[in-house]
């Protein structure tokens, strides 16, 4: 699906896996072609040192992602095209939406998943959905998190969470089957919104975004 970007300075540890160059487009289990939007790398400061955890993309379903960004545009929800404009329009929009996380080392299921409850929590117990975080943090309880694995997160047009955890060696997504399932409006919104928040953990990808969202509506 991905194709690895090569190192010729340095080699990459044992433990780590390549970056990953994103396609421009790519299709899943749903939906026409999915366009990418950007992509960026969430880094953990370890010992004062930063070390690469995941790579992160956002890709939309191309047809519906320019006709509804265009129709907001045509309704007049681009009073302007500041950064956090352009973030709300990505959730506002009725189009769906993918998550694609690839790990670029390994990690336990305490540190990716606990760590996204955390953030998941405050926003969940906004909206009276804090129920809804203990079933989806056991849906990990058996996955592994090792380097090259990549978790994906799709925002249906229906507002349901569809998704799952596969292996460094699953390539094609458009005959595999989410396993998880989370028919929640105020669910997809949290999740999204920990990336598109200006105090995202992702900033050069929430840049990447922003950018594609004024080229969409011929902004840029």
């Amino acid at each position: 699906m991905f194709h690895k970007k090569k190192h010729h300075q340095e080699a990459v540890p044992a433990q780590e896996a390549p970056l990953t160059v994103f396609p421009s487009q790519l299709s899943f289990w749903t939906g026409g072609a999915f366009r990418l939007l950007g992509s960026g790398i969430r880094f953990y400061k370890i010992v004062f040192v930063n070390v690469k955890v995941y790579e992160l993309a956002f890709f939309a379903e191309d047809s519906t992602c320019v006709s509804s960004l265009q129709s907001l545009k045509a309704q007049g929800f681009f009073r302007d095209v500041s950064d956090q404009t352009c973030c709300a329009a990505l959730s506002a929009g009725r189009f769906k939406k993918m998550l694609v996380f690839h790990l670029l080392r390994s990690v336990t299921r305490e540190q990716f998943v606990d760590r996204l409850g955390e953030d998941l929590r405050p926003r969940l117990q906004q909206t009276g959905d804090e129920g809804l975080l203990q079933p989806f943090v056991a849906y990990f309880n058996d996955k592994q998190f090792e380097a090259g694995t990549q978790v994906l997160m799709l925002w249906t047009e229906e507002g349901v969470l569809e998704g799952g955890v596969f292996s460094p060696s699953q390539h094609d997504f458009t005959h595999v089957q989410p396993t998880l399932r989370m028919p929640s409006e105020n669910f997809c919104k949290a999740m999204f919104s920990i990336y598109l928040e200006p105090t995202t953990m992702v900033p050069d990808a929430r840049q990447q975004w922003i950018t594609s969202v004024r080229r969409i509506i011929g902004a840029q």
